[in-house]
């Protein structure tokens, strides 16, 4: 999370922590992978076959096809 609030580098706070880089960027990963599986669903989710045509609609009455 500190990546995140930060924007340090991997080197920066593996050595706040003292720990390798490499275990940084693997703890930071697995933030991103959880934080996508469990709020994707929620805020993201996939578009259904009517919000696509919606979505097509909106385009083609704004460029004037």
């Amino acid at each position: 999370m500190i990546y995140m609030a930060t924007g340090n580098a991997y080197k920066s706070i593996a050595y706040s922590y003292r720990v390798s880089p490499r275990s940084v960027a693997r703890c930071v990963k697995d933030v991103y992978q959880t934080l996508w599986l469990r709020l994707q669903p929620q805020f993201m989710p996939d578009p259904t076959t009517e919000d696509l045509k919606n979505t097509a609609a909106e385009f083609k009455k704004k460029m004037e096809f």
